[in-house]
C-alpha cells in the first residue's frame, strides 16, 4: 500500500528526528508537537492499538513530565497502558515500566497537591498511584503510596481510612523485610507508624497513641531521625 503527504511513514520519521532533536535540546513544547504529528500518521498507519503508537505515547507522557504538567503526563501514560496490555503479557518488561511511568506521575501530581494541603485533592492521585503500582507487584513504591494516603486521610481527620492505609501498609512492610532478611523498608516504616500514632490519637485510643509515641521517640533518639524527632516535637510528644 502506498502512502503519500502527511500518511507517509517517511514523513512521520523526519518528524520524529525533528522531535528528538528539539528534545535533547530542552525545547520540548517543539518537541511534543513534532511527536504529536508523527503519532498522528502512525495512527492513521497502524492504528490506534499497535505497539509503535506506545512509543511515542510514552514519550509524550515523559516530555509532559519534564514540563511538569503531570496532569497530561498521565494522561499519556494512561492512552499508552490501554495499548500495551492489549498486546503484552503481565509480566512484559515494557508494560511493567509503562505502568510504573504511570503510577510515579500520579504520585508526583499528588504530592503536589499534598506540599499545598490540598489532601482531598491528592488522594485520588494517591490512590491511582497505589493501583498501578500494585498491579505490577511493586511492592516497594505502594509502601509510600500507601503512607501519603494514610498521612492525607490523617490530615483530613479521616482517622479510620486512614489507619487502614497504614496498618496495610506497615503489614506489607514488614513482610517485605522478612522475606529479604533484612530491615529495608525501616524508615518507610517509622513514617507510617508515625502517621498510624496520630490516627489512633483522633480516634480517641490514647493509650495505644502516647505507647507508639515513645516507641517512635526513642527509635528517632538512636538513629538521630531528625525529620521524626521535629514532627514530634510539634506533635507535643515529650519523654
Amino acid at each position: 500500500m502506498a502512502f503519500s503527504g502527511n500518511n507517509n511513514l517517511i514523513v512521520a520519521k523526519d518528524f520524529d528526528n525533528l522531535a528528538n532533536a528539539y528534545g535533547l535540546k530542552g525545547e520540548y513544547d517543539r518537541a511534543i508537537a513534532y511527536f504529536e504529528k508523527a503519532l498522528d500518521i502512525n495512527s492513521v498507519v497502524f492504528g490506534n492499538k499497535h505497539p509503535s503508537i506506545a512509543t511515542y505515547l510514552n514519550i509524550l507522557g515523559f516530555l509532559w513530565q519534564a514540563k511538569g504538567d503531570y496532569d497530561r503526563a498521565i494522561t499519556y501514560f494512561e492512552k499508552c497502558k490501554e495499548v500495551v496490555v492489549s498486546f503484552f503479557e503481565p509480566q512484559h518488561p515494557y508494560r511493567i515500566a509503562t505502568i510504573q511511568n504511570l503510577s510515579n506521575a500520579a504520585n508526583t501530581r499528588g504530592m503536589e497537591f499534598f506540599q499545598k494541603q490540598q489532601y482531598v485533592e491528592a488522594l485520588p492521585y494517591f490512590q491511582k498511584a497505589l493501583d498501578n503500582a500494585e498491579a505490577t507487584e511493586d511492592w516497594a513504591f505502594s509502601l509510600m503510596c500507601l503512607n501519603n494516603i494514610g498521612g492525607s486521610h490523617k490530615r483530613l481527620s479521616h482517622y479510620a481510612e486512614g489507619l487502614a492505609a497504614l496498618e496495610k501498609g506497615i503489614a506489607r512492610a514488614q513482610e517485605l523485610d522478612q522475606k529479604l532478611g533484612k530491615p529495608e523498608h525501616v524508615t518507610r516504616l517509622r513514617r507510617m507508624r508515625y502517621h498510624s500514632a496520630g490516627c489512633l490519637a483522633g480516634l480517641g485510643r490514647k493509650q495505644e497513641a502516647d505507647a507508639l509515641y515513645q516507641q517512635l521517640l526513642k527509635e528517632a533518639r538512636q538513629t538521630n531521625d531528625t525529620r521524626l524527632l521535629e514532627d514530634l516535637k510539634n506533635d507535643g510528644v515529650k519523654g
